[in-house]
């Protein structure tokens, strides 16, 4: 984004099963930056040690992830909603083979902060796991799995930006609640 790669980023596909609608599809993406400590609910809601890699391309999700708490900062917070957001489109491709055009892409233009731990741990969960040749001896794989493709030209095309501010306001400020009584 703006010549600055971020450490990682969360793309959703949606991809038309209707009629008109089939072969056609929309990617919205979220960066992320490395933060200690900090907290993110979709992040949690995920199980790392069974996310795809190299060698498994694709997983069935065994419990429900709510793209609403991409947003969620701590674990308080009761999301039900996805958050209004500022976002980059255009008109471009899937970032996986076989980069299909005809894909309509969405950016959050703020990135969003990861914690090193999980971090860490999705870098590991997704790298190339460790085999056992047909001897019994571990092969060890240090081997991390980057799955970044290069930048592509625009080749004239307009990107947009939507500014929810502008739209929607400024995000709402909760105030705390006047404590009645005297305990």
């Amino acid at each position: 984004l703006n010549g600055k790669k971020y450490d990682m980023e969360v793309s959703i596909l949606h991809s038309g099963v209707s009629v008109g609608d089939i072969a056609k599809s929309a990617t919205v993406s979220f960066l992320f930056e490395k933060a200690p400590g900090k907290y993110n609910g979709f992040i949690e809601e995920l199980d790392i040690f069974d996310l795809p890699n190299t060698l498994n391309t694709s997983r069935d999700l065994k419990n429900p992830v709510s793209v609403a708490n991409i947003f969620k900062t701590d674990e308080k917070d009761d999301i039900s909603t996805l958050a209004p957001f500022s976002f980059f489109t255009y008109q471009g491709s899937l970032t996986t083979p076989p980069c299909t055009e005809d894909t309509i892409i969405y950016v959050a233009s703020e990135p969003l902060k990861i914690g090193s731990t999980a971090l860490q741990l999705i870098e590991e969960a997704t790298r190339v796991p460790d085999m056992m040749d047909n001897k019994g001896n571990i092969i060890i794989s240090n081997w991390i799995n980057d799955t970044s493709r290069p930048v592509q030209p625009l080749n004239g095309r307009p990107i947009f930006h939507f500014d929810h501010t502008k739209v929607c306001g400024p995000p709402a400020q909760l105030q705390p609640v006047a404590k009645s009584g005297h305990y």
